[in-house]
């Protein structure tokens, strides 16, 4: 696709079960403005130690799903565990956000 820029991207994440709003930062992403999703490489993220468990669920036997099974898992500062449980459009595995505010790109305490 001609046009296409490659840029570093911020996202925001709210997470339901903490009730905390992570700033999710994308280098090296294909800016599209167009569509309507973000395009994620699950080898980019991997490289970048980021666990992501793309299976689908209906696809895993009962007795191997557990809380990480489809989903993305990271590890923040100081060594928490960021959980992104994933959800299914079709075929395709997402998981819910927003634009980042301003204050929340600046806010160093939750990238």
């Amino acid at each position: 696709m001609p046009d296409v820029k490659i840029i570093t991207a911020a996202i925001a994440y709210d997470d339901p079960e903490a009730w905390h709003t992570y700033t999710l930062f994308y280098h090296h992403a294909l800016y599209i403005p167009t569509m309507q999703r973000h395009l994620l490489n699950p080898n980019q993220m991997r490289a970048g130690d980021v666990i992501v468990n793309e299976t689908h669920l209906v696809l895993l036997p009962y007795d191997l799903r557990n809380k990480r099974s489809h989903s993305i898992v990271a590890t923040t500062e100081p060594h928490e565990e960021l959980h992104i449980p994933l959800e299914l459009e079709g075929v395709t595995s997402f998981f819910p956000t927003r634009v980042a505010t301003r204050a929340e790109v600046e806010d160093t305490d939750n990238q």
